[in-house]
């Protein structure tokens, strides 16, 4: 027996099954965890594999380069060309699904009309959307590999004409084919954007805390971010005091004897046979050495901090009031702690407060007055109208 194909669909393999069965060719399932494989004798792997393509039931899911095992009669240049690339999708899904971390994969070409002139001619294009298993990611050199399969599969495909999906609609392929100068574009954008976010998430909170306060509409916040960007990692190395870890004594006793040979003076020393008294003397000397050995504690510490942090922070705030004195101050203390605030930072808080104009509001309350009373006058005039011509055909009927 060999493989007829793996299916990692049940319905697929139940389709292929019933086929494999109307056709009275024994098999064999196993079921693993890439799906479920179909055996068959293999003899007549090739001969089946035609004859469930050539009746559109799908093997392995898709459908390779075995659809051109069987020579199809009348067919056109545009048909085969079709199914040329219907088969080369088929075979590029087949690839990427080995992948340990893809469950599922479709892959998409548009493969444009040669053109008799180069500058009309378009570039072909491909998409492929990714089904990752459970609790998988795929890295970025993957992605990247993905890319240059099918670029490498496909003529006339470039790199950044490959966009890759997953089955959530992310595209994990946007920021692959970006140069530097692009690279930098992009992020100076998203810095912006994340600023932008930052000054209006405080923005918002700070000015609702206040509005509880003071009133609905009866105070304005702006706030002035500087966020730092910048991944800056430390390397902090500390000493600590010296810490003895071996002792050892060494101990030296050395001795030395001094002899004197000079004869005595007179007529004794020069006496043969005679012996001279002993004037040797010795002396004795000990050294005593402690060495003791010391090791020096040091900490290494390396800290990465991530780029977003707060270098400073300006607020303003304009309450709809007179604020003095201690009221000032209560409400000066409610910003700086919505806020955040760090005086170290170099963090400034402005709050003021003046009664706001409300003049534009108020001529537009006017009109909106003016015009509701007018729509009243005319409803009342349509409806006293209404009620003549209801007279004067009840008066009419009673007459």
């Amino acid at each position: 027996y060999g493989v007829l194909f793996t299916q990692k669909d049940e319905a697929g393999a139940n389709q292929a099954i019933e086929k494999l069965k109307e056709l009275k060719i024994p098999y064999k399932v196993e079921v693993t965890a890439d799906g479920t494989t179909i055996l068959i004798p293999s003899k007549d792997i090739d001969e089946t594999r035609i004859k469930l393509v050539g009746e559109n039931v799908v093997t392995g899911g898709v459908v390779g380069f075995e659809d051109f095992n069987q020579t199809k009669f009348g067919e056109t240049d545009t048909d085969r060309r079709a199914r040329y690339l219907r088969a080369l999708q088929g075979e590029l899904t087949r690839t990427i699904e080995r992948l340990t971390e893809v469950d599922k994969a479709r892959v998409h070409i548009v493969q444009p009309e040669p053109s008799l002139f180069k500058d009309e001619q378009k570039n072909a294009t491909a998409a492929i959307m990714l089904k990752l298993k459970p609790y998988k990611t795929l890295e970025v050199s993957q992605v990247q590999g993905i890319v240059r399969l099918v670029t490498n599969s496909v003529e006339g495909m470039k790199a950044e004409n490959v966009t890759v999906v997953d089955d959530t609609g992310n595209v994990i392929s946007e920021d692959l084919g970006l140069d530097k100068e692009s690279a930098n574009r992009k992020l100076t954008a998203t810095q912006l954007e994340l600023q932008e976010q930052y000054q209006k998430k405080l923005q918002n909170s700070v000015q609702t805390m206040l509005e509880k306060v003071a009133g609905i509409g009866k105070a304005v916040v702006r706030v002035q971010a500087d966020l730092d960007f910048d991944k800056i990692k430390k390397s902090v190395k500390e000493v600590g005091e010296p810490v003895p870890i071996s002792k050892s004594t060494e101990k030296e006793t050395t001795s030395s004897t001094n002899s004197s040979s000079t004869a005595d003076v007179g007529t004794d020393g020069n006496t043969p046979g005679y012996v001279s008294p002993d004037n040797n003397s010795t002396s004795e000397m000990e050294s005593k050495k402690e060495i003791v050995n010391y090791e020096i504690p040091t900490t290494l510490t390396d800290t990465e901090v991530a780029p977003g942090s707060v270098k400073k922070l300006s607020v303003a705030v304009v309450v709809d009031k007179e604020l003095n004195g201690n009221l000032l101050k209560q409400y000066t203390d409610l910003v700086k702690g919505a806020a955040g605030y760090d005086e170290q930072r170099g963090d400034q808080i402005s709050v003021t407060g003046m009664p706001f104009d409300t003049s534009y509001k108020d001529e537009m309350d006017q009109a909106m007055a003016e015009a509701d009373r007018q729509r009243l006058l005319i409803y009342g005039g349509v409806a006293a109208l209404a009620l003549l011509v209801l007279g004067a055909v009840a008066f009419s009927v009673l007459r």
